[in-house]
């Protein structure tokens, strides 16, 4: 809730000075993090942006932003921020990411995946790559290179719960539906009940599909298209609904 959120950022002040830490000392620390997502999460995207640009000098602690407001869906401050960072530190990992995945928003589909393809070489232990990957080629179709995909991206990112969505989705593809239920049945476990109501609403679509529960499939995947998808994103949402 809004109040929630309000509250932490007015706690997350008082720590932050009672740790020492200052808005204005170019240096992203604990509780200047929280408040970013906090003010992200409550929609207040333009005193999130101007806190960010005031606290992050640093590629680490903008990647770190860059990708909290890409989770949390401030699409508009994840570009500002990653514009910012490519023109301060133009191999940023992070920011690269988010702006494939902008323009995979955007419809250009081929543009984002040879980003992904070179940001998986780069870094192959890091999980957002293959998991974009998988996503991608589940969306065209490519079913072994969708499992691929998913097995590298848990295999890089097994405590994260995204890594476990993906996979459990290409094996649905795949026709394997217990091995994609126990995957979706991990990835919910790995998380509070509030990510859950607000984060990977195609999966939990997929595991109410899986588990015989239509109504509330239909009910989730709609939600889960209203907010933001691209092209291909639906396509995949598409070829999900009749595994």
């Amino acid at each position: 809730a809004a109040g929630d959120y309000a509250s932490v950022i007015r706690l997350a002040e008082e720590l932050g000075r009672e740790d020492g830490e200052r808005e204005d000392d170019g240096r992203l620390d604990f509780w200047e993090t929280v408040k970013f997502e906090c003010l992200a999460r409550l929609g207040e995207g333009e005193r999130a942006l101007r806190f960010g640009e005031r606290q992050a000098l640093d590629g680490p602690s903008l990647a770190r932003l860059i990708l909290l407001a890409y989770d949390v869906s401030q699409l508009g401050v994840a570009q500002a921020l990653a514009e910012r960072a490519l023109r301060l530190f133009p191999d940023l990992l992070a920011a690269k990411f988010v702006v494939a995945r902008l323009a995979e928003l955007k419809g250009d589909e081929p543009r984002a995946m040879t980003t992904y393809r070179e940001l998986q070489k780069r870094d192959e232990g890091w999980h957002r790559p293959p998991l974009a990957i998988a996503r991608a080629t589940m969306a065209s179709g490519d079913l072994l290179g969708a499992a691929s995909a998913s097995q590298l991206g848990v295999r890089a990112g097994h405590l994260y719960a995204e890594s476990f969505v993906v996979r459990g989705q290409a094996r649905a593809m795949s026709g394997d539906r217990t091995g994609a239920l126990s995957d979706l049945e991990r990835a919910y476990g790995m998380m509070r009940a509030d990510a859950r109501a607000r984060d990977h609403l195609d999966a939990w679509a997929l595991r109410a599909q899986l588990s015989g529960d239509r109504s509330a499939a239909d009910m989730l995947f709609q939600k889960y298209l209203g907010g933001s998808v691209g092209a291909a994103d639906r396509l995949r949402v598409q070829r999900l609904r009749v595994v």
